[in-house]
């Protein structure tokens, strides 16, 4: 929604200041009506991310933070352990603007300009240099093919780690898109899976 938000904006010439526009769509529309939306987990969310409850484990969100916390807690009363995910609450990093494109980033100069996926009529840009410099910093030195990263959509989670060399798993759902689980699953770095008690196994394995 952001993105389109941005281009109505641009047609119309109003809020033209990224910073008066950031304050507008990210720090007040996106931020209160966030919270208004029902909270749905996949099944097995909480088990799994208990097995994550390390401090290599981030999640990294484009929305903020307190929510996604507040998230986690629910997660974690569905374990009946209070305390278990209390390192993962500390490790969300909100706001992580992965939907922000630009192609005159230095940060990003070096990745492809597009992705092109079969059965996809548009390219997917992976240039992302504010989500490129979260993932940096987590990744704490450690090359990209040690880290991995998953996510449920394919162009705003994983484009960008796929292109600089980290390991990717795409949390299909009978939504995802034909073009995305054919794109991942085919490459020497990708996975696919739909249920998410695959997933240490994946980690782990890969």
């Amino acid at each position: 929604m952001g993105p389109v938000a941005r281009k109505i904006l641009d047609a119309c010439g109003m809020f033209r200041d990224e910073a008066e526009r950031f304050r507008l769509l990210d720090a007040v529309l996106f931020k209160y009506n966030y919270r208004k939306t029902i909270v749905s987990f996949r099944d097995h969310a909480a088990e799994t991310l208990a097995a994550f409850a390390g401090p290599d484990t981030w999640v990294v969100t484009n929305a903020h933070t307190e929510p996604v916390r507040a998230k986690i807690a629910l997660l974690e009363a569905q374990l009946g352990d209070k305390g278990a995910l209390a390192g993962q609450k500390e490790r969300v990093i909100g706001l992580a603007r992965k939907q922000v494109v630009d192609d005159a980033d230095p940060r990003t100069a070096h990745l492809p300009a597009d992705l092109r996926l079969p059965g996809l009529d548009r390219p997917v840009l992976p240039r992302r240099p504010h989500y490129l410099a979260t993932l940096d910093a987590l990744r704490d030195g450690r090359p990209w093919d040690r880290v991995v990263v998953v996510g449920d959509i394919f162009e705003l989670d994983l484009s960008l780690p796929l292109a600089v060399g980290a390991r990717v798993v795409l949390a299909a759902n009978r939504f995802t898109p034909s073009w995305e689980r054919a794109y991942v699953s085919g490459h020497p770095r990708g996975h696919v899976l739909f249920d998410l008690r695959e997933l240490v196994e994946v980690v782990n394995g890969g």
